[in-house]
């Protein structure tokens, strides 16, 4: 039992050994791989009859916005995009399809700012700035805070250059998958490697060797982090790998504010799809840790994942106003916020030593940090177990 590495290669043979387990990983990559290409089943039907699939519709946009790539959002490409919405006819959606379908993303960019038409570039800018401000004071910014992001809008490239990134756009808008379903993986492999002796009833014979329980729940531990990681690391393979295969790669290098445009951070799309899936590794490494401490506290294999599920489900239909600042900036941090796309907006600041963070620049250690924490708490628990007393000796 001193063997480190060999009692992890029996505890991964106990685990792959489990149906359970490959059915999991099976599914949940198929749900992965489902949701990144969904977009392209069916058919696109117009006043009930068929128009077109649903895939020669995408490759349509796709190669309408490559073709608008690498141009200023300024007054003309405003003004184009505006003849263009004129030309089509409001009951007449083929027309809809010719003139005014290959500016939408143009239009979604320059129009969803202020609600109403935009006219011209300097309307555009000056709308989003106004918009800008109200958000900060929506968001209960403080001077300081406020200041530090008018540093930062003041390094912005403009007037902003479109460049179609739907890849990485898609890639960053399935984060919040990832971690849901590694919510579901970590659920129900994880509690699997430290209930099975207590089922069992087979903790004694692991229990009697020397330093036996010290060794046996390193390495543990070491499985159910190392599995996690492993799965989640797969999960995020096969979501870049099927949304950029269908979307492309173009657009790593297009300004965040394009798809975000409250966001005031010198960001990428890229970038931003990158940190997304990134943070599902902690929100992975996070519910591990969560079914570890869950599954040795109860010593059972469905309290932590209904805990799990149940956590999240509740945690989504709860809503922090702003106005209570430290409640509302715990919540940006939960997995599902720190996965959400739309959450990569938030301005809210973190202040040490008189230095602002990013969300992202600060939560990792403190994630690391909670989650060394519940391992402590965790081989606590283990190692004070006691054999006789929970088999009523």
């Amino acid at each position: 039992m001193n063997n480190f590495w060999e009692i992890v290669k029996f505890e991964y043979r106990k685990l792959f050994g489990r149906k359970m387990v490959w059915l999991t990983l099976g599914v949940c990559i198929a749900i992965i791989a489902v949701s990144c290409c969904g977009s392209l089943l069916g058919d696109f039907i117009v006043d009930g009859s068929y128009y077109d699939s649903n895939y020669h519709i995408l490759r349509k946009d796709i190669e309408n916005a490559k073709a608008l790539s690498g141009r200023a959002v300024d007054d003309e490409l405003i003004e184009e995009m505006r003849n263009a919405y004129q030309k089509a006819s409001p009951s007449d959606y083929i027309s809809y399809m010719d003139y005014a379908r290959p500016y939408m993303e143009i239009y979604r960019i320059v129009n969803n700012i202020s609600g109403e038409e935009v006219t011209n570039a300097k309307q555009y800018y000056a709308a989003r700035e106004k918009l800008l401000e109200t958000f900060w004071r929506r968001e209960r910014l403080t001077e300081g805070e406020e200041t530090w992001l008018k540093a930062r809008e003041e390094e912005l490239s403009k007037p902003f250059v479109y460049e179609y990134s739907s890849g990485w756009h898609r890639s960053a808008l399935m984060g919040y998958t990832v971690a849901l379903v590694m919510a579901f993986v970590t659920g129900i492999c994880v509690p699997l490697i430290f209930t099975e002796e207590h089922l069992q009833r087979t903790a004694q014979v692991n229990f009697c060797a020397k330093n036996g329980k010290e060794k046996l729940y390193l390495a543990k531990a070491f499985t159910a982090v190392s599995f996690s990681t492993a799965a989640n690391l797969v999960l995020a393979a096969v979501t870049f790998a099927v949304t950029l295969l269908i979307y492309g790669t173009d657009g790593f290098d297009a300004q965040i504010q394009l798809l975000l445009p409250m966001s005031s951070l010198s960001m990428t799309v890229g970038e931003c799809a990158v940190i997304v899936l990134g943070m599902s590794f902690l929100a992975a490494l996070f519910y591990c840790v969560l079914a570890m401490l869950l599954a040795e506290c109860f010593k059972n294999n469905v309290v932590p994942l209904g805990m799990l599920i149940g956590s999240i489900l509740i945690l989504n239909m709860i809503s922090i106003p702003d106005n209570l600042r430290v409640l509302s900036q715990i919540y940006n941090c939960i997995p599902q916020q720190l996965v959400s796309f739309a959450g990569m907006r938030s301005n809210k600041l973190f202040s040490l030593f008189g230095t602002y963070f990013t969300r992202q620049q600060i939560v990792p250690f403190i994630y690391l940090i909670i989650c060394a924490a519940g391992l402590v708490v965790c081989r606590r628990v283990y190692l004070s177990y006691q054999v006789g007393k929970a088999y009523g000796k």
